[in-house]
């Protein structure tokens, strides 16, 4: 048996230097009308201090048989990810940090066209509202596999496995025009998105004997999510009419068949290798003066 615990912390993002990351009220998936910001300085979420990861591992040899031995193998996890990792992607696209304007008239434009528009917040006009859920939590995976090994003979095995991962909490960005009469956009970080995984694994392996060494592994697997990224720069990302069911269906990476194989064979050399050990040997070094 193995065991561990790990403890993971991930701070509120903060600037050094300048604007803050947005706070906001009002953030409610299914009624936005009150969404608003909030002065400025106020912390966009807070940092949650109880993300505990117990991890365990468990072996048992059930049969000792030389040629025959069996093994069963069972594990589970606990894995958090970054509440933080969309930080730089969305919330710096605007207000505080970013402001722009599509000038009109000839070039070269005028002094006044040609400005840079002042950064004001967003309102029902114009301007993108960038904000994270004020009870935003840190995605978390649930990880798991039982495996029986088989000896077949002394230099080859036969495993069969089963492995499956279950996310949470898992951040996904919703894009939504006129949230409210205030706002003409927004852009909301959430922790809307899931994800399951389920794989049965098979693997041969022969150690090296006779010459012949061989690895062979075939994996039929199945991955469904709402969404294979955070950022709502691929459609197949966004939070669909605020519903995360929506957009549920096989991962942008969901592969069902994989096989690969490989293989060593050492290739007998000549009896007589008096003619090479005598190109190929590699003497004492020497030292040149």
């Amino acid at each position: 048996m193995t065991y561990g615990l790990r403890w993971d912390v991930d701070f509120v993002p903060s600037s050094l230097h300048g604007p803050g990351f947005n706070a906001v009220t009002g953030f409610n998936l299914s009624d936005l009308s009150s969404l608003a910001l909030l002065p400025a300085g106020t912390r966009p979420y807070k940092t949650k201090w109880g993300n505990l990861a117990p991890r365990i591992g468990l072996a048992y040899q059930v049969s000792e048989n030389q040629s025959r031995q069996t093994v069963l193998r069972g594990g589970f996890g606990v894995f958090y990810d970054l509440a933080t990792s969309e930080a730089g992607t969305v919330n710096t696209l605007g207000y505080p940090f970013e402001s722009f304007a599509f000038p009109v008239g000839n070039f070269p434009l005028a002094a006044a066209a040609a400005a840079p528009p002042p950064i004001a917040p967003p309102n029902a006009s114009m301007g993108l509202l960038n904000a994270i859920d004020p009870k935003l939590e840190l995605p978390y995976t649930l990880q798991w596999n039982v495996a029986v090994e088989q000896a077949l003979g002394k230099q080859q095995t036969l495993s069969v496995s089963y492995v499956g991962a279950t996310g949470r909490r898992l951040i996904q960005t919703a894009g939504v025009t006129f949230p409210n009469a205030n706002l003409a956009s927004a852009e909301l970080v959430t922790n809307a998105g899931s994800s399951d995984y389920n794989a049965l694994q098979l693997q041969f392996q022969r150690r090296l004997s006779r010459g012949l060494q061989a690895l062979a592994s075939y994996a039929w697997s199945h991955s469904l999510d709402t969404a294979s990224g955070g950022s709502i720069g691929n459609g197949s990302n966004a939070l669909s009419a605020l519903n995360s069911s929506v957009n549920r269906g096989p991962s942008d990476f969901d592969v069902r068949n994989t096989v690969s194989i490989a293989l060593t064979y050492d290739v007998p050399g000549p009896r007589s290798k008096a003619f090479a050990n005598a190109i190929l040997r590699v003497g004492p070094p020497r030292i040149l003066s």
